[in-house]
């Protein structure tokens, strides 16, 4: 039998895989990152910035659901359950993003 020494059965990490998929973004004050009840096949982390997490009342208005800061991890739900954005995710102010695409997660 052979042994192997050293770094011959090193693979990359899930860490490091992920980080070489993941891509920056940026997002003009009042852009919409993404949509309700739309697929959603990225995970996003705001780097800087703010983001309102939204969705339309059913008297029309709209309703602020959370405002994520920077370090805030958003969208992984419908990543990970192949379900649908339940919410709309808009800049509230000049962002920037790391976008980590769902196929990578799952």
């Amino acid at each position: 039998m052979k042994t192997f020494t050293g770094s011959a059965f090193l693979l990359p990490s899930p860490a490091r895989l992920v980080a070489q998929s993941a891509c920056v973004r940026s997002a003009r004050a009042g852009e919409i990152i993404a949509w309700a009840d739309e697929p959603c096949d990225a995970l996003f982390v705001l780097q800087t910035g703010n983001v309102r997490i939204l969705r339309m009342g059913a008297d029309g208005r709209e309703q602020v659901l959370n405002i994520t800061r920077p370090g805030d991890v958003f969208g992984g739900a419908p990543v990970f359950c192949g379900c649908r954005l339940p919410s709309t995710c808009q800049a509230q102010d000049d962002a920037v993003l790391i976008v980590v695409p769902g196929a990578d997660l799952v």
